[in-house]
């Protein structure tokens, strides 16, 4: 199965990591940037390779055949042109796509940790990190389109589906360990805040096929769903490891606390 038209994926990603080392510890900063624009291939079910073969990519780049296939047959509102809908026998109006969608992705990470020597036996680190992440799937979909002209007659009855997401989260994670006789005791906490969001959006301004691997801009015409959430994180943890008898035998224990 292939896209005939519209069918380029392309991303890249950049690591970068530096560190410096001094007498007493090093300190570490890290970035990551990637960035993902994948062409979203259809989805066959047993009964459409039965009718469509198994190389069935979708209408793309005719854009005639998808109207008149698939778009106008599912049409029902009364402001729809009659004969417009020609029906195809080896396909189902609800299985043709255009298939020029795209899944977007902007996803970044950053980090910059240091770890200290205190002592010979007391050791700390602290790493402070921010992620980000920023996603959108856009396709093609059947629904009447009102364009804004005065006419009606240029209407297609096609939308642009527009699937969205965000992550937004940063943080601080903290330990100090401390060698003593037998004992390797450690204790550390965790601290984030995540500002999470999703939602789906219907674009009625379609007038024909168009680059869909793009984040849309501007104000859709309706909003499916949308939803945020917000979690906070405070996590705690004391250890202790006991190593006895040359390190033949090790105990570990402890204890964590948590709020999300």
């Amino acid at each position: 199965m292939n896209q005939p038209a519209y069918d380029t994926s392309t991303g890249w990603q950049i690591n970068a990591k530096a560190r410096y080392r001094f007498d007493r510890g090093v300190i570490t900063a890290f970035v990551d940037i990637s960035r993902t624009n994948q062409a979203d291939d259809p989805y066959l079910s047993k009964d459409m390779i039965s009718r469509l073969g198994l190389d069935w990519g979708g209408d793309a780049p005719n854009w005639q055949a998808y109207l008149t296939q698939s778009a106008y047959c599912q049409v029902t509102l009364p402001s729809a042109p009659a004969g417009k809908c020609v029906q195809s026998p080896s396909a189902k109006p609800t299985d043709i796509t255009f298939t020029n969608g795209q899944i977007l992705r902007n996803d970044e990470l950053y980090y910059l940790a240091g770890d200290f020597d205190l002592t010979s036996a007391l050791k700390l680190h602290v790493q402070a990190y921010r992620h980000t992440d920023k996603g959108a799937g856009n396709n093609f979909v059947p629904g009447w389109s009102m364009q804004g002209t005065p006419s009606t007659a240029d209407d297609v009855p096609v939308q642009i589906r527009d699937t969205r997401y965000t992550i937004d989260r940063y943080g601080v994670v903290g330990s100090l360990a401390w060698d003593i006789g037998v004992n390797h005791v450690q204790g550390g906490l965790w601290l984030e805040h995540n500002l999470s969001s999703a939602a789906r959006y219907l674009w009625a301004n379609v007038t024909g096929p168009s680059d869909l691997g793009v984040f849309l801009q501007g104000q859709p015409d309706l909003a499916q769903w949308v939803q945020q959430t917000t979690w906070t994180t405070r996590q705690f943890y004391l250890q202790d490891t006991v190593r006895l008898f040359n390190d033949a035998l090790s105990i570990d224990f402890g204890l964590s606390s948590g709020v999300q």
